[in-house]
């Protein structure tokens, strides 16, 4: 019986100990996704000053009958995949999830792609696992601060693999957050710019009566626009991914916390009701030795 409690202890011990664990990752988890929401937030004010750098650009190359910016309406090869996933575990099937949608919209693309970038150890493998040949790996960003050398990094990548001519298109595989588990697969295309992205931008109006100047001409300034657009949208998918991915650590996290507290709460019962029957057996140990001393005991004379 006292190996049984004892052992119920220990398990008890082990049980709280782990639960500490589980509400530090939790309240991490929750930090982390709001410094991330923050930065998402604060970097589409930057995006509406840039769209507007590019709209005016874009006009007045189009009113000088110029066309430097390339663009396209329909997809080509070869083919580049640029994804974001996590290096960390405790995140359900994040990286699993993530793999299955880009085999599913990138399926046929994907067997001929000759350029798979991936951010995150597990979804390199996940990918690879499904035939997909990975060129480079990197490491998830620690931080909010880490994500702008990473982008940085990324960039360079894309722009050497274009200009030696092996990827003409690029896709941007990332989760965002929402979703029943924290997160929700998406793929979107980041290079070539389409005529749509190009309309878009010449159809949108400047918020003042007093039209813009380029500074240099607009042939000039829009290398510099176009590669900052580039990196306001790894920066965004990069953020959305990482604060996805928190949202699926912090779900799992409540999800365990519920276990451990029906574990708890099992492991104390069966440790109360051990103890009692232990507390029980010492009475009637008591008990019977009390009434044998007292049968063995002749009556005292009146």
């Amino acid at each position: 019986m006292s190996e049984s409690l004892e052992h119920l202890r220990r398990q008890l011990g082990a049980a709280a100990k782990l639960g500490t664990v589980v509400r530090t990752m939790k309240a991490m988890a929750a930090a982390n996704i709001g410094h991330f929401e923050e930065a998402v937030a604060s970097l589409a004010h930057y995006r509406r000053t840039l769209d507007r750098g590019l709209g005016a650009c874009l006009r007045e190359l189009h009113r000088a009958a110029d066309a430097p910016v390339k663009v396209s309406s329909h997809g080509s090869r070869p083919i580049g995949i640029l994804a974001f996933g996590s290096d960390q575990g405790l995140v359900g099937d994040f990286n699993e999830a993530l793999a299955a949608h880009v085999a599913r919209v990138c399926g046929a693309a994907g067997d001929d792609a000759s350029r798979v970038w991936v951010v995150g150890e597990r979804l390199a493998h996940a990918l690879a696992a499904r035939g997909y040949h990975i060129a480079s790996c990197r490491s998830c960003p620690w931080g909010i601060e880490a994500v702008s050398a990473l982008v940085g990094d990324l960039l360079a990548d894309i722009e050497a693999a274009r200009a030696e001519h092996r990827v003409e298109v690029v896709h941007v595989c990332a989760n965002e957050p929402g979703g029943a588990g924290g997160r929700r697969p998406g793929v979107r295309r980041l290079l070539p710019l389409d005529q749509a992205w190009r309309d878009g931008h010449l159809a949108a109006q400047w918020p003042s009566e007093r039209l813009p100047e380029t500074l240099g001409g607009a042939a000039a300034a829009l290398p510099g626009l176009l590669r900052q657009h580039l990196f306001v949208e790894l920066y965004t998918a990069c953020a959305h991914s990482l604060a996805a991915e928190n949202l699926s650590r912090l779900l799992a996290m409540q999800r365990a916390e519920r276990n451990i507290d029906e574990l708890v709460g099992d492991l104390g019962r069966r440790y109360h009701r051990e103890r009692q029957g232990a507390i029980d057996d010492e009475l009637f140990d008591v008990v019977a030795g009390f009434e044998a001393i007292n049968a063995g005991t002749p009556p005292s004379a009146p």
